[in-house]
Formats: structure tokens, C-alpha cells, sequence
């Protein structure tokens, strides 16, 4: 009687023991799997650092090249008055000469 309550005591204690064996790789699955959700969120938050940070990059290199177009801009209307001027000095200096040469 004795051996038979060992040997039922026994058997309990194996099929917690596989229970529990199951249940841990059920668990060990389960981490897993929140692992590889974590590495998904984890690369997915890198990229949108890298897009906001492109982003930023855009806007700045934007911000600069309206900056030097403006000055590009400037310059071009500073050297087409620059021109203008130069033309009418020497217009009026043309007319300076044929007046000039008429006097003698």
C-alpha cells in the first residue's frame, strides 16, 4: 500500500513536472515573440528618428539655399544697374566727344 501511494505520489509529481516544463516553454515562446516585437518597435522608432532628423537636415539645406538664391538674385540686379550705369556714361561720354569734335 505504502509503494502504491509512492508510486501514485510519483506520477503526480512527473505530470506537474511536464505541466510546468510546458508551461516555462510556453513562456520562453511568448518572450520570444515580445522580443521580436520590441526589435520591430525599437527599428521602426529608429527610422522615424532618421526621417525627422533628414527632415531637419531638409529644411535647414532649403532655408540656405533660398539664402543664397536671394543673394544670387541681388547680385544679378546689382549688375544689371551696374550695366545700365556703365551704358549711360558711356553714351554720355560719346556725346561728350561728338560735341567736342563739332567745336573744332
Amino acid at each position: 500500500m505504502l509503494t502504491n501511494n509512492w508510486k501514485n505520489f510519483l506520477d503526480l509529481t512527473q505530470r506537474n513536472a511536464l505541466n510546468l516544463n510546458t508551461e516555462i516553454q510556453n513562456c520562453l515562446k511568448e518572450i520570444k515573440s515580445l522580443q521580436a516585437a520590441h526589435e520591430v518597435e525599437r527599428n521602426l522608432w529608429d527610422e522615424a528618428q532618421k526621417r525627422e532628423q533628414s527632415k531637419m537636415e531638409g529644411s535647414q539645406l532649403l532655408k540656405q539655399f533660398n539664402t543664397l538664391k536671394e543673394k544670387y538674385n541681388q547680385m544679378c540686379l546689382s549688375n544689371k544697374r551696374e550695366k545700365q550705369e556703365m551704358a549711360s556714361k558711356k553714351s554720355a561720354l560719346s556725346t561728350a566727344k561728338k560735341k567736342k569734335k563739332k567745336k573744332k
